[in-house]
């Protein structure tokens, strides 16, 4: 009986895995400008196929890019705007925002 267990645990554990790919998906984004903020604020990116992103926000579109090696995502704005993180899965990416005025703040995504 166990061993049909393991089996079970370790065959839906392979099972679930999806290649990440972010090509041409949306994403909702929360994000603080300072870590000790309350609240998040909520904005959605958007990755092309050209490796290019958009991150449509309340009152403007930033465009920027992206590179995505192993699980390590980098985005840069072309406001100087940083994002750094990590895929948590294929539906999910939190990490590090770094901005121009030297605040750290944090943010994490799920896919829409």
């Amino acid at each position: 009986m166990k061993n049909i267990l393991l089996l079970i645990i370790v065959s839906t554990l392979f099972s679930c895995k999806k290649d990440i790919n972010l090509s041409e998906t949306h994403w909702t984004v929360y994000f603080k400008h300072n870590s000790t903020f309350n609240y998040y604020a909520v904005s959605e990116f958007y990755f092309k196929n050209n490796d290019s992103v958009y991150n449509y926000r309340n009152f403007d579109t930033i465009k920027g890019r992206w590179i995505l090696n192993n699980k390590k995502l980098n985005i840069d704005f072309l406001n100087d705007d940083k994002y750094e993180g990590n895929v948590v899965s294929s539906d999910s990416i939190s990490g590090a925002l770094l901005l121009p005025s030297g605040d750290h703040g944090v943010w994490y995504a799920k896919r829409k």
